[in-house]
């Protein structure tokens, strides 16, 4: 019996030296640091798990296109107008026209010579703000006689100036200058000028 008893204390305290010993590598495994870095390793454990889902099955369905004359109304078509598009224009215009005359005589009653110039221009742009114009007119004359009498001479000049603004407002300027003389003292001289501004 006192084998006994002495054979059960002994198989008791192996087993707890036993398990401390498997306590103790367990703190040993769990306090071990992970290499820093740089350094090489032997072998990397993961351990997961994978879990894959089944894909659902879609009832089969059949695609039917509807065609593209369902919504076809030939009436619509009848009453449709087509719309020309309306683009912004741009045009110029210009024109210029000058004429000039000369005449000289001399014979038994007497000498002299005349002389005319007339020139006029114009332009005009249309745009998308609106249009601009302008025309200008000139003449120049001049005439000189001589007889048993004596001289006389004379000569005038006249300018016409006119602009067509976007606005609709035209503006003209004229001018006139004239003058004469003759034998014994004799003279005259006239001039003018005039501003005005009309709605187109």
């Amino acid at each position: 019996m006192k084998l006994l008893i002495a054979l059960s204390i002994f198989i008791a305290v192996n087993l707890s030296v036993a398990d401390l010993n498997v306590i103790q590598q367990e703190n040993t495994q769990q306090n071990t640091q992970l290499p820093s870095n740089g350094v090489a390793v032997d072998e990397v454990v993961v351990e997961s798990s994978l879990y894959i889902k089944p894909k659902q099955q879609r009832p089969q369905l059949r695609r039917v296109r509807r065609s593209i004359f369902d919504n076809f109304n030939l009436k619509s078509l009848i009453e449709h107008k087509r719309v020309k598009r309306q683009f912004n224009e741009y045009s110029q215009s210009q024109a210029a026209a000058n004429a000039a005359a000369q005449q000289n005589y001399n014979n038994l009653f007497g000498f002299g010579n005349s002389a005319a110039n007339a020139q006029s221009q114009a332009f005009n742009s249309q745009g998308p703000l609106g249009g601009f114009g302008a025309s200008a007119a000139g003449t120049l004359t001049q005439a000189t006689n001589g007889n048993k009498f004596g001289v006389q001479n004379s000569a005038g000049a006249s300018h016409a100036l006119t602009f067509n603004l976007p606005n609709g407002q035209s503006v003209n300027f004229a001018s006139t200058n004239n003058f004469a003389n003759a034998p014994g003292g004799n003279s005259a001289n006239s001039r003018g000028s005039a501003v005005s501004v009309n709605r187109i």
